[in-house]
């Protein structure tokens, strides 16, 4: 009898947790709640897309936010309001003519429109509560940095080898700028390549513009010319991967893009004159209109007209050296005799007047008094990297040129390879 009890007792002690487990375990499945997947709310300038209904129209030209007010039927004591809230954010008599705007209703109500919001460019946008407070709130969208890098073989031209895979001419100006004086853009040969790191800006899921040049390579007749950023003190500039600037007394060419028609050359077949003489300039054809620019500091010596040279302009630099621009279409405002001259400044606009068959530049070159050719010359910057900076700099410059190597050229039959390198998002300044 007392060894059943004690069996019995012991065959209890042994279930007991897993009777414990298996009660556990009921009650949490009877008093625990289905999981529940809750869906992410979509938004659209602000709006819930669940609670409120945009519809979508344009501001028609001459059109201004009154006349909107007006179509709304929002009383006239409203609008007063709601001018008064738009000082210092936005002028209502002058907004842009083929930019969006949307009016902006609760889901569950009908024909109320609650707001207006204008959108002047993907970067921003006005909301404009047309009851209540009437609040005029303005929205900038985070601008995201993306850092990108590329190459490309040239075809015919650096503009057509960005722009015909998909970039920006933006980009384009920006890679002539900082090598104006190093590369001759008018002379690039096919099978001539480069390399670069660059930023791209995104906002509101747009590519809006582009920022900084890292580090590039132009490889030109088979040449290499680096440019790698560096700043010294408040000075920033391109310099090659040896420390020198790219920054040169004169810049290749008075036009950022165009091409070269006619050469320096002693017997030319004047297509005017219609006979052999010397022709001792270069001329850049661009469409009319274009900016010419000076290619090195300077004073206007000269700014009229003849009938041979058209509108032109004649400017001396140091070293005995002077420059001309012919067959203008007209001169920048302000150019006159005596006006001192920045390198890169406008001083005119292409043209055809004097004796031309059609738009372009007649660029010349003088050395002490002695026209010589502006493209055979090699004028080179003494500006370069300090002693201080020296080790510093060729951090920066070991970096970029390793990283540039890196980058490989596009594949055979292919003109560019390019891709994302990383993404920095920052916002930008209310």
């Amino acid at each position: 009898m007392k060894r059943d009890l004690w069996y019995s007792v012991l065959v209890t002690l042994l279930l007991l947790p897993s009777v414990h487990s298996l009660v556990s375990q009921e009650q949490e499945r009877l008093t625990s709640k289905p999981a529940v997947t809750v869906q992410p709310i979509e938004y659209e300038l602000g709006f819930a897309k669940d609670s409120f209904l945009l519809e979508p129209f344009t501001i028609k030209n001459g059109e201004t936010l009154g006349n909107l007010f007006s179509d709304l039927n929002v009383p006239y004591t409203d609008v007063v309001k709601i001018i008064q809230n738009m000082q210092g954010l936005l002028n209502y008599k002058k907004i842009q003519a083929g930019s969006p705007y949307y009016l902006v209703t609760a889901a569950d109500t009908s024909n109320h429109n609650r707001y207006l919001v204008y959108q002047p460019s993907v970067t921003a946008y006005y909301t404009i509560q047309l009851q209540d407070s009437f609040l005029v709130q303005k929205t900038e969208f985070p601008v995201e940095i993306r850092l990108r890098a590329a190459s490309a073989v040239i075809e015919s031209s650096l503009w057509n080898a960005l722009v015909d895979n998909g970039l920006s001419p933006e980009l384009a100006v920006n890679m002539s700028d900082i090598y104006a004086w190093s590369v001759n853009f008018f002379k690039l040969q096919k099978g001539d390549r480069f390399k670069l790191f660059f930023e791209e800006k995104w906002a509101n899921n747009q590519m809006i513009g582009y920022g900084k040049i890292y580090g590039a390579v132009f490889n030109a007749s088979g040449e290499d010319f680096y440019a790698i950023p560096f700043t010294q003190g408040k000075d920033a500039g391109y310099y090659n991967e040896k420390g020198k600037s790219l920054e040169a007394d004169f810049l290749k060419s008075p036009l950022r893009f165009s091409k070269i028609t006619s050469g320096f050359s002693m017997n030319r077949f004047h297509p005017v004159q219609r006979r052999w003489k010397a022709h001792l300039g270069t001329d850049f054809a661009a469409p009319t209109g274009t900016p010419i620019l000076s290619t090195a500091n300077g004073v206007v010596e000269a700014a009229g007209y003849n009938s041979g040279n058209g509108n032109y302009v004649k400017i001396k630099h140091h070293n005995s050296i002077e420059t001309q621009y012919l067959h203008m279409s007209r001169f920048a405002s302000g150019i006159h005799v005596g006006k001192a001259v920045k390198q890169g400044e406008v001083i005119g606009f292409v043209g055809s007047t004097g004796l031309a068959t059609g738009p372009h530049v007649c660029y010349r070159f003088w050395k002490s008094g002695v026209q010589v050719n502006s493209q055979g010359i090699r004028i080179t910057s003494t500006k370069q990297i300090t002693d201080e900076n020296r080790k510093e700099f060729e951090t920066v410059a070991d970096n970029w040129v390793g990283r540039l190597a890196k980058i490989p050229y596009p594949k055979e039959g292919e003109q560019m390879y390019a891709q994302h390198v990383s993404t920095d998002t920052v916002k930008v300044a209310r």
